[in-house]
Parts: structure tokens; C-alpha cells; sequence
């Protein structure tokens, strides 16, 4: 029998901070390792406001976190089936461009520029050091776009607001 979700998100919310292992990264469609000292953001998806909470760093809205609201769509599927991170898919740019009303790739591969800057100055104003530009949104040539599955984590909200 397959174990709750709820079970996987209380695992996940105990994992720590830091990855315990060498976790391998996307680039141009191969895995390669990268380093472990790298942060594993956790992320608190409010659909219904429309805003994402990564832990430590604030609060993302408007445009950015419709970005990452459709990306986690996919994201949320591959951990409902028990996927290994190298088999979470990735959203195609024509159908991140369809879900987001965007009309090209340039405008899309903007939006994903101005989320990871986003990403990056929210990081440094907490103290942190420059993530990298993966980190949370990976992208490779003819697959698209998704939640980096090696270091995201999804928590539950906070019932407080």
C-alpha cells in the first residue's frame, strides 16, 4: 500500500536545511553533481492568494509566483508518484507560455530571469549567500521547465493568516 501524502510532506519537512549527500543537477539535458552545501529551499504554496513563501527568504507574488504556481502543478504529480527526481517532467515552454498567457519564448524566458532574480535578491537580503540559477526553477533545451526535485522541498502553509 502506498503511504499518505501527508506522511511525505512531514518527511520532507524533516529533512534539515542542507542535503546530507552529493545531489546531481541538470545541465543541457545531463545530470551532473553538484555540490551539497548548496540551501534546499522549502517552499509554501498559497494557490488560493496566489503567493509562494520560501522559508527564511519572504514571500513571492504576482507574476513570479504564477511562474512557480504552474510549475508546481507537475512538480506535485511526480511526488504523488513516488518519482525519482531524475523522472520529474518538465513543463514544455509551449505549454508554460499557454498556462502563463505568454506570448513567445522571449517573453517567457524574461519572466523565468526576473523569478530567479527575485529568488536571488530575496536570498542575500536574508543573509545568504547568491544562490545559483537553478536552484528552484531548472530549465533544459527542448524539455522545458520545472521545480528543481534536488533541492525544493514543498512544505504545508502556515493556518496563522
Amino acid at each position: 500500500d502506498a503511504l499518505p501524502i501527508s506522511w511525505l510532506v512531514a518527511l520532507v519537512v524533516g529533512s534539515g536545511d542542507k542535503a546530507s549527500l552529493t545531489t546531481p543537477t541538470i545541465v543541457n539535458g545531463e545530470r551532473l553533481p553538484t555540490s551539497n552545501t548548496e540551501p534546499q529551499p522549502r517552499l509554501s504554496i498559497d494557490e488560493q492568494r496566489r503567493r509562494i513563501l520560501i522559508e527564511r527568504w519572504g514571500m513571492i507574488q504576482g507574476a513570479n509566483a504564477e511562474l512557480l504556481i504552474a510549475l508546481a502543478g507537475p512538480f506535485r504529480e511526480a511526488l504523488r508518484n513516488e518519482l525519482p527526481p531524475e523522472q520529474f517532467p518538465f513543463l514544455a515552454a509551449a505549454k508554460l507560455m499557454d498556462v502563463l498567457g505568454v506570448s513567445s519564448d522571449a517573453v517567457l524566458r524574461q519572466r523565468v530571469l526576473r523569478c530567479r532574480n527575485t529568488i536571488k535578491r530575496l536570498a542575500k537580503q536574508a543573509g545568504d549567500v547568491e544562490p545559483s540559477p537553478d536552484l528552484i526553477i531548472e530549465n533544459s533545451p527542448w524539455h522545458g521547465y520545472r521545480i528543481n526535485p534536488d533541492r525544493v522541498r514543498l512544505i504545508a502553509g502556515s493556518r496563522r493568516d
